[in-house]
């Protein structure tokens, strides 16, 4: 009956296991978070805005198409705008909370004379913006160009910025310069400056955020919470039945108690093992979440810190001349050679394949680009076992900023790693 139960034990925590590997496979495919803010049948027709508004002579009107408005710019002495916004919340204080959200889809078309056309989320801060004050609403945006600009387009969020002048006339503090969606209050659409004299038409088709239903990070604490639910639920059934039994044999209560030690060393054990890339001895992904989910405590970065994705140049080339074992032995090299070229409180990692990860903590700009430079020098110069033609990486790097999420800090540097290669490769590009 015994061993009957201890295959039992182990199937069972093999299913669990496995189960968890699918768990952490499945996150790709998780449903997405959406929030359609266009069509909305809600939203009445007073939504668009011209200079003729200000005492210029540009005029907008909607046609008889349906989300279709037409803007006629005329010269006159005054700023000439025309756009549309849509009011988000109730348009005033209490706004929409965009940070879930990760990217934007627009399907909007434009035929006109214009060569840039600008996307913008007001936004109001807390602590600055001032009620019934307007322009005290922070100004995010960014500016497509009408040649690049191919509808239907699903643009990250990151790319948002504030606007220039927006700081310069409220003379903004340097700690909201940042571009928040917290209490998104308005959308808009407009021409970007300078506005060309003629018609332009939109159509408005379909405007919507996108986002992730749980962020990564949090979707590993869950399954590490269940993790520890059922360790726990175990650990308290072991501790019922073992105290029934402590009245009728100390020596069969000791043996238990070892083995439950053993259980727990195992647990441990495999804990550690599951952490840790099997080939090259440094941490995993899964190893590395507990540091991230440090770094971004509620999902958001709180302190300074450098990423870098580094990836070994012409690694299946090297892995088809050489072979697969010469490959492993090459990634093991080069793990241990950044191991000794890395601060203590450096965090090192395999992120997949022949690319990685390293995390520095309280770390500038200039400062993670003279350590990036440094190593890619170092691997550069240094002579790998099996390898005559020598080694070189590309390193894509970034520093995290307030408030943003891992998924933002490392698609910035993704975006970096992509132009290092595609850059002639064995060089170091920060975004």
């Amino acid at each position: 009956m015994h061993r009957v139960g201890k295959h039992i034990g182990y199937r069972l925590t093999l299913m669990a296991a496995l189960f968890t590997a699918l768990l952490v496979l499945m996150y790709d495919w998780l449903p997405e978070r959406h929030l359609q803010i266009w069509p909305n049948p809600e939203l009445g027709r007073e939504l668009l805005f011209a200079d003729a508004e200000r005492g210029g002579k540009s005029t907008v009107s909607w046609t008889d198409t349906p989300g279709q408005f037409r803007c006629v710019m005329r010269p006159s002495d005054t700023w000439k705008i025309c756009g549309m916004h849509i009011p988000l919340g109730d348009g005033r204080e209490q706004g929409i909370d965009l940070t879930p959200y990760t990217h934007i889809e627009l399907d909007v078309d434009y035929q006109g004379p214009t060569g840039k056309i600008r996307f913008y989320i007001r936004n109001f801060e807390p602590g600055f913006s001032r009620p019934n004050d307007y322009e005290s609403n922070k100004f995010n945006n960014v500016i497509v160009s009408v040649d690049q600009y191919q509808p239907p387009w699903r643009a990250p969020l990151a790319l948002f910025t504030v606007a220039d002048w927006w700081k310069h006339d409220n003379n903004v503090p340097l700690e909201y310069t940042m571009p928040g969606f917290e209490q998104a209050i308005m959308f808009g659409i407009d021409l970007a400056y300078p506005s060309e004299l003629g018609a332009h038409t939109f159509t408005v088709n379909h405007i919507e955020f996108t986002g992730p239903l749980l962020s990564r990070a949090n979707w590993y604490q869950l399954l590490l919470g269940l993790w520890v639910i059922a360790l726990v639920a175990i650990a308290v059934r072991q501790y019922w039945g073992l105290k029934r039994r402590v009245a009728r044999d100390k020596e069969r209560l000791e043996s238990l108690q070892s083995y439950s030690q053993s259980l727990q060393d195992k647990s441990e054990k495999y804990k550690q093992l599951s952490m840790r890339d099997q080939l090259t001895g440094v941490l995993n992904r899964h190893g590395i979440a507990p540091e991230l989910d440090r770094l971004y405590p509620n999902g958001e970065s709180f302190a300074k810190l450098a990423l870098m994705l580094i990836d070994l140049d012409h690694f299946k080339q090297l892995n088809d001349n050489l072979g697969h074992q010469q490959g492993d032995e090459t990634l093991k090299a080069l793990c241990t050679l950044i191991l000794h070229n890395i601060r203590a409180q450096d965090t090192f990692c395999r992120w997949g394949g022949e690319e990685f990860m390293l995390i520095c903590p309280q770390t500038e700009e200039l400062d993670a680009q003279a350590l990036a430079e440094k190593l890619r020098q170092l691997i550069s110069q240094t002579h790998f076992d099996g390898v005559s033609d020598g080694l070189t990486i590309s390193i894509g790097m970034t520093c995290a900023r307030a408030r943003e999420s891992f998924t933002e800090t490392f698609q910035r540097a993704d975006a970096a790693l992509y132009q290092a290669k595609h850059s002639g490769r064995n060089t170091c590009v920060f975004e």
